[in-house]
């Protein structure tokens, strides 16, 4: 399985779609008039990572899960 990436907007920019993705990793965000956005990502380096983000102007709020394979028995 390939990278995929795809951007898509409605109304010159005022709501968007970014998703990427490779074999490892999957990022998805939801941005609305250039200022608001919602991001939800996962990836498996040395373990598995949750991202979720809500960002609104200069200001992100994220939250992150994670499970380290390299601390594990």
């Amino acid at each position: 399985m390939g990278t995929t990436n795809m951007k898509y907007s409605i109304f010159n920019g005022l709501f968007q779609l970014k998703y990427d993705t490779d074999p490892e990793t999957f990022f998805g965000s939801v941005i609305f008039l250039w200022i608001m956005s919602f991001t939800m990502g996962f990836h498996t380096n040395e373990g598995d990572h949750l991202v979720v983000c809500i960002g609104i102007g200069p200001m992100e709020f994220s939250f992150t899960l994670h499970r380290w394979d390299k601390i594990l028995p």
